[in-house]
């Protein structure tokens, strides 16, 4: 003889309120812990790119000097098209400088090359005494000034770095600590 059941079981899907909580839970530590992480991060990749970016302008200045066989010029600028008594923060332009002018101006008939537009960034660019309103490289590869743009956010002078252009007209980047931040 069989035996039939009326009752019919079924296989229940999902979780219990308990299980949920648990995963909350493990969810929130692991964020506490990487959040702080994750801004110094992103600190980290802002300043690589801004400086990296007023590196490869001066490079690039140097270079078209040496090739153009005029003196090349990269000054901040507030408008994208004269050169400014301005940060660097707010922008800069590359362009010939014919009449080789120190601290650079455009001047009508020179020709702008690139621009590069501030990124919106919290941070900030500021050029030595000497190269703060612009600098220039001669047809020779040679600088017309030397000095450093540093570069300072909100983690102050620990984590200053500097872009430092020589007599030579070599740029390089100088870390953490180089200067102090203003």
């Amino acid at each position: 003889m069989q035996i039939r059941s009326c009752v019919k079981f079924t296989i229940q899907r999902g979780f219990t309120l308990i299980e949920v909580m648990i995963v909350i839970s493990v969810l929130a530590i692991i964020i506490t812990v990487a959040v702080p992480g994750m801004q110094s991060m992103v600190l980290n990749n802002r300043r690589t790119s801004a400086t990296h970016d007023l590196l490869g302008s001066l490079y690039l200045a140097r270079s078209e000097s040496v090739k153009r066989g005029v003196t090349v010029s990269v000054c901040p600028t507030a408008d994208n098209a004269t050169c400014g008594d301005v940060d660097w923060d707010s922008g800069w332009i590359l362009f010939v400088n014919d009449d080789g002018d120190q601290p650079p101006q455009v001047d009508g008939g020179e020709t702008v090359l690139t621009v590069n537009a501030p990124d919106g960034g919290t941070y900030t660019l500021q050029g030595s005494a000497s190269i703060n309103r612009g600098i220039g490289f001669r047809s020779n590869g040679l600088a017309l000034a030397i000095g450093d743009i540093t570069y300072c956010d909100s983690r102050g002078d620990a984590e200053a770095h500097s872009v430092n252009v020589n007599i030579t007209g070599q740029a390089k980047l100088v870390s953490s600590g180089a200067q102090a931040c203003p």
